[in-house]
């Protein structure tokens, strides 16, 4: 009973092996012909190049010197060829050729000319000619005779295994036992009780192993996709070449950056940044981890390359590409920010400073001079700590300081309150104030709406006429809660109308010392817009006045 079922088991497993062994060749001519395919595209865009850049007049005659198996053809946008690595007298119209009329496809064809199977290639040049390039595909398909002669060894060897297991049976099955039973100790099966049959048992035990294994490579599965979905989502561009510099692997955001297509093979394709090209070259030829900031796209990218080594990349690199232009725009803002800063203090400082001198050395000669130098001491000053409130106050609103943002702030009744404390300003310019305002309410932090208002109303009181007119409105919408401060001032031009919000800028750079101010007021109310996802519009007239107005969301 055991002989029997063990020389069926061996017939099973040889049957088995024949399959296997024919899904093996047609995987491998399978591969094999992705591999030309490869190389044939590779070898296009390496001649298109040399083309291109004015070497093709010696394109075809260095070819043949090369590779005399690698056929170049040069066909015209009529079908008319050019030229040709194998033959100067070709006459037939190549128009209607597959590759031609398919461009970027491969195609396998028998050459009745050559007598040769050839895989096929073609490309659109700048000129607006073909370049063709045909590969001897004997070098990629498996040999019809060399397949029959494996078989028949592989059948041979198979009859000969047959009948040397069926004599030594007996020997072999008692270590490959203890072997199965220690891996199904490990992996936890328990036999039934009913197992007596030796093969019974033996096909039950590499079942459950084969079971643990498969569920093993599933969980394997699901992890390695778990990581590519998590690298996908990097906001950086990752990709994986081999010492050859062949793209094994890149992630969505580097597909985004380089425009990468499938055909793309290597990294010479992805970018035409010399800078670029030349780090990663360089990092592969000498093994090198290293870093540079290129130009990308107009951007400033930083790409760094790490070395690493496994048997899949063989010395391979990885390739980090991130996004820093933005980073170096903030620094850039940053130091101007700065800059603008201190010259701003710089000046009421400097003018504080050159007055106390005045008294100190007793250059003051009357009470009137002295009262007036006081006056501007004190202006001066004030001027001061209001630049520093200020930049304080965006300093904060840049930080995302933590601040309770569900308060129900009563705009009506903070419009009004604004407009009190501003009262001996507006009395000052002979101001007359007009407001109409409905009842709105918004969510969010007192302090930063009081700012925004503030700083709005300030405006209109600093730039408007003498006797001029403020006017300030609420008005509940739909959707929106709309506050306009309107004025009768000096208007804006149209070509500054961008830069008012910009820190410092001042719309009357003449009247900038006698117009009380920081150039930091509409930069505080952009801050505010932004963080409560509201919009600000403008409507003004050089000349006779200008009004803001922001909608706010309703909550």
């Amino acid at each position: 009973m055991k002989k029997r079922l063990l020389s069926r088991a061996i017939l099973l497993f040889f049957l088995v092996s024949v399959i296997v062994f024919f899904v093996t060749v047609v995987i491998i001519n399978h591969n094999n012909e992705t591999a030309a395919e490869r190389e044939v595209i590779n070898y296009t865009h390496i001649l298109k190049r040399q083309y291109e850049a004015g070497e093709h007049d010696k394109l075809i005659t260095e070819v043949k010197k090369v590779d005399p198996d690698i056929r170049v053809t040069v066909i015209d946008s009529d079908g008319v060829v050019l030229g040709d690595s194998f033959s100067d007298e070709i006459t037939e119209n190549h128009l209607d050729r597959p590759e031609i009329r398919n461009l970027g496809k491969t195609y396998i064809r028998y050459s009745n000319t050559y007598k040769k199977t050839y895989l096929y290639y073609a490309t659109l040049l700048d000129d607006g000619n073909y370049l063709r390039i045909a590969l001897s595909f004997k070098y990629y398909q498996m040999n019809l005779y060399l397949f029959l002669t494996l078989l028949a060894l592989f059948i041979a060897s198979g009859v000969i295994l047959y009948f040397m297991l069926d004599k030594q049976i007996g020997t072999t099955i008692a270590p490959l036992n203890e072997q199965i039973e220690e891996l199904s100790s490990i992996a936890g099966y328990k036999g039934g009780e009913f197992e007596e049959d030796e093969i019974i048992k033996l096909t039950n035990q590499v079942a459950y192993i084969h079971q643990i294994l498969k569920s093993n490579l599933e969980a394997i599965k699901t992890e390695a996709e778990k990581v590519n979905y998590i690298v996908d989502a990097l906001p950086l561009g990752v990709i994986v070449l081999n010492n050859k510099g062949e793209i094994k692997q890149i992630n969505e955001y580097g597909k985004k950056l380089f425009n990468y297509s499938a055909n793309i093979t290597e990294y010479l394709y992805l970018s035409r940044v010399e800078e670029f090209n030349n780090l990663i070259k360089e990092s592969l030829e000498k093994k090198t981890s290293m870093q540079a900031d290129c130009l990308l796209d107009n951007k400033i990218y930083n790409v760094s390359t790490k070395v690493i080594t496994n048997e899949w990349l063989n010395e391979g690199l990885v390739v980090i590409v991130s996004d820093i232009d933005l980073v170096k725009r903030l620094e850039k803002a940053k130091r101007d920010f700065f800059a603008n800063a201190s010259h701003e203090l710089k000046s009421p400082l400097t003018s504080i400073i050159g007055l106390q001198e005045m008294i100190e050395n007793n250059f003051v000669s009357s009470k009137e001079e002295f009262e007036d130098i006081n006056k501007r001491t004190i202006s001066e000053a004030r001027r001061s700590m209001k630049l520093i409130n200020d930049m304080l106050s965006l300093a904060e609103l840049e930080s995302l300081k933590a601040k309770p943002m569900d308060q129900e702030v009563d705009l009506k009744v903070l419009v009004l309150d604004v407009l009190k404390s501003l009262d001996v300003k507006i009395k000052a310019k002979g101001l007359k104030v007009v407001v109409d305002l409905e009842d709105a309410i918004l969510k969010g932090s007192l302090e930063d709406f009081r700012k925004l208002v503030e700083n709005l109303i300030d405006n209109a009181i600093k730039y408007n006429k003498e006797q001029g007119l403020i006017k300030v409105a609420i008005k509940e919408g739909k959707d929106e809660i709309a506050l306009s401060v309107e004025d009768t001032g000096i208007g804006i031009k149209q070509k500054e109308q961008k830069k008012i919000y910009e820190r410092f800028y001042r719309v009357d750079k003449g009247r900038s010392q006698e117009v009380e101010g920081t150039g930091l007021g509409l930069a505080i109310v952009k801050y505010v817009v932004l963080a409560y996802d509201a919009r600000i519009e403008l409507d003004s007239t050089l000349g006779l006045g200008s009004k803001f107005t922001v909608y706010f969301k309703k909550a």
